[in-house]
């Protein structure tokens, strides 16, 4: 087995329960309110990502440097600008409508990221990997109707 092959399996269990619950939220409160404790969970994950990396260098003499260039900095401020307002706008979407229409959707989102890397990346893609993308945009369309 792969090494990618758990971590992306835990990938699609945690997106899978992370695309649910906000249904069960958004049905208390506020989308607006919910994404505020959206990001206090995002903050607990990268407060313990810092400590252990903190941790693991006193434990291990590995120096554990982040990088921090100028792209870097940027790209991952833009990152994350660009997932918050996703989850933001999926939060709105799921106070509006049932959450199987919507987490279907809103899953497809990799066909922004294969178009993306097919053009300004100039990454190859096969004709049945095409073929995956015109499904996809046939899906949105039946699932919206």
């Amino acid at each position: 087995m792969t090494q990618w092959f758990v971590p992306v399996l835990l990938t699609i269990l945690c997106w899978g329960v992370g695309m649910f619950l906000p249904k069960l939220l958004t049905d208390s409160i506020a989308p607006q309110e919910g994404m505020i404790h959206q990001v206090v969970g995002g903050v607990i994950i990268a407060v313990f990502l810092l400590l252990y990396s903190f941790n693991y260098q006193a434990i291990t003499n590995i120096n554990i440097n982040f990088n921090l260039t100028k792209n870097g900095i940027w790209i991952g401020i833009i990152c994350g600008i660009l997932n918050f307002l996703g989850i933001l706008f999926y939060l709105k979407a799921l106070s509006k409508g049932p959450v199987s229409i919507i987490s279907s959707i809103s899953a497809l989102y990799p066909m922004i990221t294969i178009a993306l890397a097919f053009f300004l990346l100039q990454e190859s893609m096969t004709w049945k990997q095409s073929m995956g993308l015109v499904f996809g945009i046939v899906a949105i369309v039946l699932l919206s109707v």
